[in-house]
């Protein structure tokens, strides 16, 4: 993990993404020494609504997606 910290290409992210049946702990290790947000996104379609279906699952994704780097461009998050 801490050689994530040297690769050039860290400056350009806008956020740390993870699936949501991933430990959450080593994305919160990058996010603390970034300050990049971290977003748990679901990583396959579920039972539930709105992830029901794979038309609802690429919706969230590409709606958090969107949120977040809004979020990071008008320095909300």
């Amino acid at each position: 993990m801490s050689e994530l910290l040297s690769e050039p290409g860290l400056d350009g992210a806008r956020a740390i993404l993870i699936a949501s049946h991933q430990d959450r702990q080593p994305a919160e290790w990058l996010a603390e020494r970034t300050g990049k947000p971290v977003l748990v996104l679901p990583g396959t379609v579920t039972g539930e609504s709105p992830t029901d279906n794979l038309a609802g699952l690429i919706s969230t994704i590409v709606n958090s997606l969107e949120e977040t780097v809004a979020g990071v461009s008008d320095g909300s998050l």
